[in-house]
């Protein structure tokens, strides 16, 4: 590796350590208040936010109109762009808060629930934020100043967990879930400005039309993707009801946690660090394979362990309240490594500048769902899970079939970065399983607690034994290291 790629990987490798770092702090606090709030929500409260959630995050990803990422991914800025990308998200964002202040009756007559109404209302002061996080948002991805933006974002989560956390205590429900929306995006904004200094006049202007087009790709890419993820919610809603779609939601956010955590840790940094890269080919496939083996060691053994535990973990985490959606949590957990690589590539290719790409995949990934529900909806809830298992690896094939100019990743080299973290995630869950075989007639926090021990223990052993280059590399990476 030349020197320029290596302070780059070196600059790059920084800011992850610093993001992992910093929101480490705050995992444990956080996964314990999620609990917590589950114990003390109903199904049906949760239910309601399933509802709200995509109609939501897609309004806000139009407020911005896809900007914040033109402006991250063009080769330079002058100041007239900032001013009319700032006046064409003003205006959209205006549009949005009217949109959702008086709109709210539509979207409880879709899903039959009137209690949608006055949530809307509450939640429609999201969108005079829009304006005011997107610029230095941009700005600061551009510079990429990760460390700043980690503090932030760690501050903001922190203190809106700790709302949700008390409002639920008390008996709030669903709006203890809209609490905490509001006071943490309320936070991101107010934090990001202070922290990234700026003021332009929104002026119109023809000067932003250059990123409009790039923009729209990615708020295209960017809502398919969210669909992607909440088409089930939005199909399956009406027939199944707050209780049913609530259990579905839930099983869906524990299975998705990983990524969760795992993503908002990684993608701040890809998509400006392969931006940086141009069309350097080569580079790309080896960072790519990189984040891809790094990302697998640490987030498959939580995905299929929790996949080989779910009806104890939701027998005694959640409570009965929740065991119906033991299931789907399993069944979501295992479809879960195929979604986290195409949660890789897709930043990637987008920062490559080839956002087609990323829409098709998504266009498809949507295709895919709106067949599927259909034929699952008999089946309840079970049906959904196991229809997201059968999807999930036909999205992935089709995600590396159209990104093989871009990002020519052989199986080979795929399969390489993946084998360390699937056999050893195999070993752990056979000895989970092993394990329960043995526990039956415990009791349960034995049972659970000594199962994650095996499982741990095991995964590691595997590792170390059966790939201990590998395994040394990843503490070199996320210790400090410089790469190979």
């Amino acid at each position: 590796m030349n020197a320029p790629n290596a302070r780059f990987a070196e600059h790059v490798l920084a800011g992850v350590r610093w993001i992992a770092a910093l929101r480490s702090a705050a995992q444990l606090v956080s996964w314990l208040a999620t609990l917590v709030v589950v114990r003390w929500v109903s199904p049906a409260d949760y239910g309601l936010n399933a509802m709200l959630e995509a109609p939501l995050e897609m309004s806000l990803m139009l407020g911005a109109l896809g900007l914040d990422s033109a402006l991250v991914q063009a080769p330079r800025l002058a100041p007239r762009q900032l001013e009319s990308a700032f006046f064409l998200i003003l205006v959209a964002s205006l549009a949005l808060f009217v949109g959702w202040f008086f709109g709210g009756v539509w979207l409880a007559q879709w899903f039959a629930e009137p209690a949608l109404e006055p949530l809307c209302r509450a939640l429609s002061g999201l969108f005079l934020l829009v304006p005011l996080r997107a610029i230095p948002n941009a700005l600061m991805d551009r510079e990429m100043q990760f460390k700043v933006r980690a503090q932030i974002e760690l501050a903001a989560s922190l203190l809106a967990a700790a709302t949700t956390l008390t409002l639920a205590l008390l008996g709030f429900g669903i709006w203890a879930l809209v609490a905490g929306i509001l006071l943490s995006r309320t936070l991101l904004t107010v934090l990001m400005m202070l922290a990234h200094p700026w003021f332009v006049w929104p002026r119109p202007g023809p000067d932003a039309n250059a990123l409009l087009g790039f923009g729209a790709l990615m708020v295209l890419s960017s809502a398919l993707t969210l669909l992607a993820g909440k088409l089930a919610s939005l199909m399956a809603g009406p027939q199944l009801g707050a209780h049913a779609l609530g259990l579905y939601a839930v099983a869906l956010q524990f299975a998705w946690l990983p990524i969760a955590k795992a993503m908002p840790v990684v993608n701040p940094v890809l998509f400006p660090a392969f931006a940086r890269l141009g069309g350097q080919t080569g580079a790309a496939v080896h960072y790519f394979t990189r984040a891809v083996e790094l990302s697998a060691l640490l987030v498959f053994p939580l995905m299929l362990g929790l996949a080989a535990i779910a009806p104890a973990f939701v027998a005694l985490v959640l409570g009965p309240t929740w065991q119906e959606a033991a299931i789907p949590l399993a069944l979501l957990s295992a479809s879960m490594p195929f979604k986290l690589l195409v949660s890789l590539l897709k930043p990637v290719l987008g920062a490559l500048g080839r956002p087609r790409r990323v829409v098709l995949i998504n266009l498809v990934t949507v295709l895919l769902i709106a067949v599927a529900v259909p034929l699952a909806l008999p089946h309840g809830v079970n049906g959904l899970a196991l229809a997201a298992l059968v999807i999930e690896p036909l999205v992935l094939g089709c995600a590396l079939w159209l990104a093989r100019e871009v990002m020519p990743v052989t199986p080979r080299a795929l399969w390489r970065a993946l084998r360390p973290a699937l056999v050893a995630s195999t070993v752990m869950v056979l000895a989970v399983w092993g394990w329960q075989q043995r526990a039956d007639g415990l009791p349960l926090p034995i049972a659970l607690s000594g199962g994650v021990a095996v499982g741990a223990l095991c995964y590691g052993a595997c590792l170390q034994l059966a790939f201990p280059e590998v395994s040394a590399r990843a503490r070199r990476l996320l210790l400090g290291a410089r790469l190979p």
